[in-house]
């Protein structure tokens, strides 16, 4: 739920790690489009699930997502969906040669069959507290690939 202040916007959070956002009216731009897109990273000879240090690329751009083997990479906003292009080849570039570095691929596909971890982080330890042992068993193999809009 989203309300108008004289602040800004306020944006009901979750309850449980944010109560609310709020978002001035000076940073409110108008609908913008960014693009996310998760992969797995995999050793590049076994294809094996693998933790990709992500430490030295740009953390507004580069995440670590719920599974301890996959990523996202996002752009900016932009006004149109195809001034995106050059910001998430040159992203997604620049992780490529890093996961080359560390003999490690970018699968953009779910690992449905493998074993992966769930990422130690306040986020995801609240879910598997919240949601049990279905969650943490199932989840990091369902968080398969995706491109966000």
């Amino acid at each position: 739920m989203v309300t108008q202040s004289k602040d800004g916007y306020i944006v009901r959070g979750d309850k449980k790690i944010h109560e609310t956002f709020v978002v001035p009216s000076t940073k409110y731009i108008g609908v913008m489009y960014g693009l996310e897109l998760e992969f797995f990273t995999v050793d590049k000879k076994t294809c094996a699930p693998r933790v990709m240090d992500i430490s030295c690329l740009n953390p507004d751009y580069v995440k670590a997502e719920l599974a301890g083997e996959q990523i996202e990479v996002t752009t900016t906003p932009h006004e149109s969906l195809r001034d995106i292009k050059e910001e998430l080849l040159n992203r997604v570039r620049e992780v490529v040669r890093e996961a080359g570095k560390q003999d490690i691929a970018l699968l953009p596909v779910p690992l449905l069959e493998q074993g992966l971890t769930i990422r130690d982080s306040p986020r995801y330890n609240l879910l598997v507290q919240e949601l049990g042992k279905p969650f943490a068993a199932h989840a990091p193999r369902v968080a398969s690939d995706q491109v966000n809009i």
